[in-house]
Parts: structure tokens; C-alpha cells; sequence
């Protein structure tokens, strides 16, 4: 049985290189799509710091973040978004650790993966990661929030981005939670 290739005088062999050529395009494609991001020191309000990943863009306007003290960034081809706050103090971290719990399962329909404070570099923080449906999303996100208090201010370092997302494996977010540093 001859095929269409065999028929014309074409053989297999012909288009081999051809074949192999998009193959190795497509792998490399999937290979780089993948790639865990880099994180970069960061400061905000002048006295918050930590690592951020390199794949975001600032969005917020200056005049906006000096106004609300809200600075947000985002990946939309990703579908992450961050956003860090400085307010005054309000609530302890116990009491944003107690809201946090209350919030997962009634109003997120999610699950936390932790809800701790601890000392990081001579500070406490409040470390609260979940996955859930963010203000009523039918997929699921998974987000990370930090809260530590530091000279009058809570500071607040938000990220969300979808559940399972490869380039934030759970090394890197605690690279971004090991790095948090406030001014004293």
C-alpha cells in the first residue's frame, strides 16, 4: 500500500527535519512558559522589604498609591495580582489571624494551607496562605497574605494567583516569606 507521500516521490524521510524543527519549538515554548521566576528585593512606604517575583508590572498610578498608601502590580496573561498596603494599626495580628480562619470556609468556600505568626528577621508576621474562590470566582486561586506591624502601621503583602500556577512552587513563596523585613 503506498501512501500520498510515496506516490508523489516524496518519502518520510524528507519532512523529518521539518517534524523535528517544530518539535523541538514547541518544547522549548513549553520549557520556557514554565520557568520558575526570579525574585527581586523590593522596598515600599519606605520601610517594607521583601522579594517580589520579576514576572509582575507595576500598575498602580503614584498619585493613587501616595493617596491610599495601595501599590499594586499584576501579570494578566498569568492572572496574578499583588497588592501591598500600609494603614494604620487597627488589629493585632491575632485578631487578623482569627479573621483570616473565619473568612476561608464561609466566605472563600476554601482551605488554608497555613495561618501562623512567626519571627522573621526579628519581627513577628502574620503568614496566611489558602486556596479558594477569591470574592465568589468559580476557579480556584490560591493567594498569599503577610501582615506584620511595625511604628504605628500594618503593612500588608498580597498575592493571588491561579491554584497550581508552576512558576510559584512552594520554595519560591517561602523565599518571598523569609525575606519580609519592616524598619524599626
Amino acid at each position: 500500500m503506498q501512501t500520498h507521500f510515496m506516490r508523489s516521490g516524496k518519502s518520510l524521510l524528507g519532512i523529518f527535519p521539518l517534524i523535528l524543527l517544530f518539535q523541538t519549538m514547541n518544547v522549548s515554548a513549553q520549557t520556557s512558559d514554565k520557568k520558575v521566576v526570579t525574585l527581586s528585593r523590593q522596598t515600599f512606604f519606605n520601610c517594607f522589604t521583601f522579594d517580589l517575583p520579576d514576572n509582575l508590572t507595576r500598575t498602580s498610578e503614584p498619585k493613587a498609591e501616595k493617596a491610599y498608601e495601595i501599590i499594586v502590580y499584576d501579570n494578566e496573561k498569568d492572572s496574578v495580582d499583588v497588592m501591598i498596603r500600609r494603614k494604620k494599626e487597627g488589629a493585632s495580628l491575632d485578631e487578623a489571624k482569627q479573621l483570616g480562619e473565619s473568612m476561608a470556609a464561609s466566605f472563600y468556600n476554601g482551605t488554608i494551607q497555613k495561618n501562623e505568626i512567626r519571627k522573621i528577621n526579628g519581627q513577628d508576621v502574620l503568614v496566611f496562605l489558602m486556596t479558594g474562590h477569591w470574592n465568589g470566582a468559580a476557579e480556584l486561586s490560591t493567594w498569599l497574605k503577610c501582615l506584620v506591624i511595625s511604628k504605628g502601621f500594618m503593612y500588608q503583602f498580597l498575592i493571588r494567583f491561579p491554584k497550581n500556577y508552576a512558576k510559584y512552587p512552594e520554595d519560591t513563596l517561602n523565599k518571598i516569606i523569609n525575606s519580609i523585613s519592616v524598619c524599626k
